[in-house]
């Protein structure tokens, strides 16, 4: 959406404001075990305060020891937002083609977050544990992690524009 007006009676000093706004966009994915624990399935995740940080793996399923699921969902959203001075040149040899040099601000929002959670149970005895505590079935293991981000820019644009205008269509 824009909006702008021009400043003197010739149409060549304008301001212009702009702006968009995109919905919020959303990815779910969901995966679960039968009773059996198939099929075996985990999500990567760091290994931290051992003394060795690295890379492993959560196991959400593995076949005749624990049963799982895991559940992810991720946002995104972006807007923005500009203000303009543009000073307009139109041409001299053909009334169609137009100049602009513009002057002006630019913000823009960036919003991301993701949600991730695990839910185990144990198929056979003494396969799950929980701060060395065993869990055996009914009981179940729930964790959920989850992340946001919002990224803000702010700074000044400065541009030219060309532009030739036809009876129905501008380029």
């Amino acid at each position: 959406l824009s909006a702008g007006v021009f400043l003197d009676d010739s149409d060549r000093c304008s301001l212009e404001l702009g702006g968009f706004y995109m919905a919020p966009n959303t990815q779910r994915f969901n995966m679960s075990a039968d009773s059996n624990g198939n099929p075996p399935f985990g999500r990567p995740i760091f290994v931290v305060g051992t003394g060795i940080n690295r890379e492993g793996i959560l196991l959400n399923a593995f076949p005749g020891l624990f049963k799982g699921s895991l559940n992810i969902e991720a946002n995104a959203q972006i807007a923005g937002l500009e203000f303009n001075a543009r000073y307009h040149s139109y041409g001299y040899w053909y009334d169609r083609l137009h100049t602009d040099a513009l002057l002006g601000f630019r913000y823009l929002r960036l919003s991301e977050s993701i949600a991730i959670q695990d839910n185990l149970s144990s198929i056979s005895r003494n396969q799950l544990t929980f701060l060395g505590a065993i869990v055996n079935a009914p009981n179940t293991l729930q964790d959920q992690d989850s992340f946001q981000a919002r990224n803000n820019f702010f700074g000044p644009q400065v541009g030219y524009r060309v532009g030739w205008e036809e009876k129905w269509v501008t380029f």
